[in-house]
């Protein structure tokens, strides 16, 4: 029989990092576009329009990272929730 273990200090710490993490993200991404709003401000054409397209396009993917990371740090809390109430529940069952 296979046997498992579950460290739920480790799942809060893991649910953290990932909600610190795609903050820093964020903030690097910010700064960028920051700095590539003032150059793109003298470009002018074709350039400029394609970027454009492609700023939007990455800006989509990078929506669609940040929905997933907070789902991922969310479920994780539940789940080291989950277990730490089932756990409990378990303990209680042999009166501890």
């Amino acid at each position: 029989m296979d046997s498992f273990s579950v460290n739920p200090a480790a799942l809060e710490t893991l649910a953290s990092e990932i909600r610190t993490n795609d903050r820093r993200i964020d903030a690097a991404l910010a700064e960028l576009k920051s700095k590539v709003d003032k150059l793109s401000a003298a470009w002018d054409g074709d350039a400029k329009a394609a970027y454009a397209n492609a700023q939007a396009q990455w800006t989509k993917s990078i929506t669609a990272m940040n929905v997933l990371l907070a789902r991922i740090s969310t479920e994780t809390t539940n789940i080291q929730q989950g277990y730490m109430q089932q756990d409990k529940a378990s303990a209680g069952r042999f009166g501890a």
